[in-house]
């Protein structure tokens, strides 16, 4: 389902290489937070094959404060100089995430937790539509980064490497 979606991105976001430590780091700090709020995410639709709504609201309520830790910390890194492209573009992914959480999580842990004597056929079809949104949202929350952090790799004369976190 949709869960593999960001290990797809994340794979691209791995972290650079180059002369200059300065944006190796900044860049490698902003993929950190990224890669947590990705985890949480994948977390909590985990627990949506459960169905138990005690389970999907703890993963939420990890999921809101994860996010709330990355923008914290993207916060307190502000932009690397003048280039504020990948900054905003952080900023970008976690708002993503963030309504993400506020509405499409919000409505799939609404529906998947109803008991099986309310659950239709409408609602079969719903959480398929949600899972499409969330899909969707992710892929281009994830090309968005991605695109702005070439844009700072050429920048800052840094070389992607895409395999190395999946290897």
């Amino acid at each position: 389902m949709f869960r593999n979606l960001p290990i797809v991105f994340i794979t691209l976001l791995s972290a650079c290489s180059g002369t200059k430590i300065e944006p190796v780091a900044y860049n490698d700090s902003l993929v950190t937070q990224q890669i947590k709020i990705v985890e949480k995410a994948n977390e909590l639709q985990d627990a949506f094959d459960g169905y138990v709504r005690a389970e999907m609201d703890i993963r939420q309520k990890d999921f809101q404060s994860q996010l709330e830790r990355s923008d914290a910390v993207v916060k307190r890194l502000g932009s690397y100089g003048d280039d504020k492209r990948l900054l905003k573009a952080t900023e970008n992914f976690i708002a993503g995430y963030r309504k993400l959480n506020d509405t499409e999580y919000k409505e799939a842990i609404r529906i998947l937790s109803e008991p099986d004597s309310l659950y239709s056929e409408v609602d079969e079809a719903k959480i398929s539509l949600i899972f499409k949104t969330i899909d969707d949202r992710i892929t281009k929350l994830g090309d968005e980064f991605l695109e702005a952090q070439k844009l700072f790799a050429k920048e800052h004369q840094l070389e992607i490497n895409p395999q190395a976190q999946a290897e």
